[in-house]
């Protein structure tokens, strides 16, 4: 029996969210053979929450959970440091095999001694484009520490071991690439009616520069006004004025939409959709091509870091750069198809989805975590 102790941090810093989430799926997928420790507290991400069904259900009792009794007081920081009080506790016990952080917080270098670490990179988006981040510079260089003094790197796709490899020079056979799982049955979800009676094209997750939101729009809008019908939904948070203005600019404001959903509801606008697109200059992984493909929504991708290989031929591909722009003519052409010409690139979806399971990948986490104990 191996024992891994993850910590708290993705689960403090997201109510929601993909890191958070692929943690919380990894774990609950990890053999018999592995023992799962989570030094967290009560908190608001909602794959912990509440802490009597992330313990005795979604873990099914393989989650040692372990609290201390400190004050509970609604303040974000005071949460964050009660966590890290309850990692530290059980970093000097000692009672553990494998640390494997959820973030890149550094405050348990001093207390980790001979324990191997292990360290996953979801993206490199930052170190890529610096200019877009520009706060980010003690987050970069954590991470940067972390990853060279890691026993084992995990990284999400070819894509992401590749950047780690080039920005931080180290060793090839250090990294695991490990896919993400593909997203629960459809049928486990309830559907509800059509939400929303105009067809409308899906923008899903944040919004920051390197997501490519307002060139997005921009090469939508000729279709737009081709297709007076047409509108734009966007998840995630309200619209800044700055985009509001550029809405208001082109006389679209009242065809795109914020809405913040929950799980259920998101699949419902993934199933009513003409399609999803990602615009995103970078990504780790692409989380969200899955949940389109299992909600049978046509996938519409920019040609960018990780896209072709995590999605192959289950998305029709368009450039969006600073030099190229072919997103627009990718819809036209998309929404010209025949209903069986969709319905291919639908069933290619599908098809691919066989390539993505949380049990697979759980299963290659647990040999990095024997591998590197047999490392020592």
């Amino acid at each position: 029996m191996v024992r891994i102790l993850f910590d708290f941090q993705a689960f403090q810093m997201q109510t929601h969210g993909g890191v958070s989430r692929c943690f919380a799926e990894l774990i609950h997928c990890l053999p018999d053979d592995v023992e799962a420790v989570v030094g967290a507290s009560m908190c608001e991400n909602v794959y912990m929450k509440p802490i009597e069904h992330f313990y005795k259900k979604t873990f099914s009792g393989k989650i040692l959970y372990r609290t201390l009794r400190y004050k509970i007081q609604k303040n974000k920081l005071n949460e964050y440091l009660m966590d890290r009080e309850i990692c530290l506790d059980m970093l000097k016990k000692g009672d553990f095999d494998v640390f494997h952080p959820t973030f890149f917080d550094d405050y348990f270098m001093p207390y980790l001694g001979d324990k191997p670490l292990v360290v996953t990179i979801h993206d490199m988006a930052m170190e890529r484009y610096p200019e877009m981040f520009p706060l980010s510079g003690l987050e970069m260089r954590r991470k940067k520490e972390l990853a060279l003094r890691a026993d084992h790197i995990v990284a999400v796709s070819e894509n992401t071991k590749k950047d780690v490899i080039e920005f931080y020079g180290v060793p090839e056979d250090k990294i695991t690439v490990i896919y993400h799982g593909a997203p629960k049955a459809l049928s486990s979800y309830s559907l509800k009616d059509k939400p929303i009676e105009y067809p409308y094209i899906l923008y899903v997750g944040s919004r920051w520069t390197y997501k490519n939101f307002v060139p997005f729009v921009e090469a939508v809008l000729p279709i737009m006004r081709e297709r007076q019908n047409l509108n734009i939904v966007c998840t995630g948070t309200p619209f800044s004025a700055d985009e509001l203005a550029l809405f208001r600019q082109h006389g679209i404001e009242d065809r795109v939409h914020q809405m913040f959903v929950s799980a259920d509801e998101l699949v419902t606008l993934y199933v009513n959709a003409e399609c999803f697109i990602y615009p995103s200059l970078y990504e780790g992984f692409g989380i969200p091509i899955l949940e389109a493909w299992r909600c049978g929504c046509p996938v519409l991708l920019n040609n960018a870091s990780c896209f072709p290989e995590i999605a192959k031929d289950g998305a029709m591909y368009f450039s969006l750069n600073e030099k190229e722009n072919t997103l627009t003519n990718c819809l036209r052409n998309f929404l010209t198809l025949q209903n069986e010409q969709k319905q291919t690139l639908i069933d290619k979806g599908y098809k691919a989805l066989n390539n993505y399971s949380w049990k697979e990948s759980a299963q290659k986490l647990a040999e990095v975590y024997k591998m590197v104990c047999h490392k020592r």
